[in-house]
């Protein structure tokens, strides 16, 4: 199979994930009116790759990149929802989902070829994520973002105001290349 012959989005990430890099599929689920189908990298420490699709119509809704050792870019993930108007010039909304054409392909295999750039700082005590700072690059753009993955009582978090206290926190950060570098995708 190759790009050209596949008719709709599920063919044509499968053909990018199996066939040309070295992904396996580990489910196909169908929720409802989405079907979902997650794809893994045979890397020691794998990283994941879950598409969903509107079932009747094959558009393409979101998708998220998971990986152990990027928490913070796991929450970030869940968020990466597609829109019609998503790859048109100037991009726009528009409904939910993208139909399976040129401009949304070539979109798309911008964004996979790509991979990942930025970084995450992630804060540990006693090996055990308290919280994550992301810095990703978002075209010309560096956007921050902040997770806490601890629960503090809302009292603390009243009184002290300052939840982002570091002390005996171990500090490591990841190049975001290094966990998705980018696929083959030609």
């Amino acid at each position: 199979m190759s790009q050209k012959k596949a008719s709709n989005w599920k063919t044509f990430i499968e053909e990018i994930m199996v066939s040309k890099n070295d992904y396996k599929i580990v489910s196909n689920e169908i929720k409802g009116e989405i079907q979902e189908v997650t794809y893994r990298s045979s890397d020691e420490v794998p990283t994941s790759l879950t598409v969903s699709y509107f079932y009747r119509t094959s558009d393409l809704i979101a998708y998220r990149f998971s990986n152990p050792k990027m928490r913070g870019f796991n929450e970030f993930s869940k968020n990466a929802y597609f829109y019609s108007l998503q790859f048109t010039k100037p991009t726009s909304f528009g409904s939910p989902g993208i139909d399976y054409t040129e401009t949304n392909k070539k979109g798309l295999l911008s964004v996979f070829k790509k991979g990942f750039k930025g970084k995450e700082t992630q804060f540990s005590k006693d090996q055990i994520i308290v919280k994550s700072k992301l810095s990703v690059l978002e075209g010309s753009d560096t956007h921050t973002y902040q997770y806490r993955f601890t629960k503090s009582p809302m009292i603390d978090i009243l009184i002290n105001k300052n939840t982002n206290n570091d002390v005996g926190l171990k500090e490591e950060t990841i190049d975001l290349k290094t966990i998705f570098p980018g696929l083959i995708v030609a």
